[in-house]
């Protein structure tokens, strides 16, 4: 921002993307010709645009330097005659200082989210993390967003945080490499085991599937705030090397693979498992049904749906209904069919070898 009040402005003091203040003093004494000259000096110049007082030195522009002023797109803005620059240089210099205090602020911001997701926390550790708005009463969770270089939606990472911004989801990212890692936060609720999804839910709603795959973390208290990073990467990873390049892949959904492609994790990967497969035994249990046979029967029959009515003696319907519960039982996210399948297929194979379901003894 500058002002303009001597005549000879156009030969020593204009500057590209200057917004100017005028009062029009320096033109008082001046034809209309010479007015123009510095009216196009300024466009020449790629001055950002000039705001003036008429009426006190002169009336009005001359009609040239309006037609010029249009035909280039450059604003001329009318201030009141009672307007006082101070204030107006006070509010926009105090905007400046602000702004750049909010870019230091959200680099300090950033470069501690950095460290907490790429560093495991020490207990004996302190870290002032006031910044990230995140104390004990949070429960954080984590998605990796990958965006393909030649995504057809022409989604990149600035068009993504643009959207996340305009459905308010309260989030802290940072951009690493081709992931935008973006940070939720759930704010506990007493002492109750409940936690406020808002923001997520408002992601769920934001985030374009078909553009971009997606991976996320579970939730866990600010301490674990890496595991969920971890978790989240990890699911990403998973789903891209089964070769989706779009979709939303929580955690969830890949433990069981995540574990298998562990060391040393055969507890873990019975525990998996048992996730998947009991509650289908659970629910033919208490509702006297036959997902769990049916399961088997798909799994031996290399889910072929006809193959598996024609050895159930049931309807393709029925089987087809079936098949339906199975994915709404397990809760299947985010995987194809046949993906699920597969996953089922491990999961089963995995818990009747471990468990007491044979009679078979080593």
């Amino acid at each position: 921002m500058d002002v303009l009040e001597v005549p000879d402005i156009a030969d020593n003091w204009l500057v590209p993307e200057t917004f100017l203040l005028s009062t029009t003093f320096a033109f008082k004494e001046f034809d209309d010709s010479y007015i123009l000259g510095v009216f196009s000096a300024m466009m020449e110049n790629k001055v950002s645009a000039i705001a003036l007082k008429l009426g006190r030195f002169i009336e009005v522009l001359p009609e040239s330097v309006i037609t010029a002023a249009n035909e280039a797109n450059f604003p001329i803005i009318l201030l009141p005659i009672d307007f006082a620059y101070p204030k107006a240089i006070k509010e926009v210099l105090g905007k400046i200082v602000l702004t750049e205090e909010s870019k230091r602020r959200y680099k300090r911001k950033q470069d501690l989210l950095v460290y907490l997701l790429n560093n495991s926390l020490d207990r004996s550790e302190t870290l002032d993390t006031s910044i990230l708005g995140i104390d004990e009463r949070h429960r954080v969770r984590i998605v990796a967003v990958h965006i393909p270089d030649d995504s057809e939606g022409g989604e990149d990472h600035i068009s993504l945080g643009n959207r996340l911004r305009e459905v308010h989801c309260d989030l802290i990212s940072y951009q690493a490499n081709a992931n935008l890692v973006v940070l939720f936060l759930y704010r506990k609720h007493a002492d109750k085991v409940l936690y406020a999804d808002a923001s997520y839910d408002k992601f769920l709603k934001a985030i374009p599937y078909q553009d971009v795959l997606t991976g996320v973390g579970r939730s866990y208290y600010f301490a674990q705030i890496r595991t969920s990073y971890v978790e989240a990467v990890t699911s990403l990873k998973i789903a891209k090397a089964m070769g989706y390049d779009s979709g939303l892949f929580l955690y969830e959904d890949v433990e069981f693979y995540a574990n298998l492609l562990s060391e040393g994790n055969k507890s873990n990967v019975i525990e998996s498992a048992k996730r998947l497969i009991e509650p289908l035994i659970k629910y033919d249990a208490q509702n006297n049904t036959r997902y769990f046979d049916t399961l088997k029967t798909l799994c031996n029959v290399g889910f072929s749906k006809a193959n598996a009515a024609d050895r159930m003696h049931i309807h393709r319907n029925t089987l087809t209904y079936r098949i339906d519960m199975i994915k709404k039982i397990i809760a299947g996210n985010g995987f194809s069919e046949y993906d699920l399948y597969m996953k089922l297929r491990f999961a089963l194979i995995v818990y009747m070898y471990f468990g007491d379901h044979s009679n078979l003894r080593i």
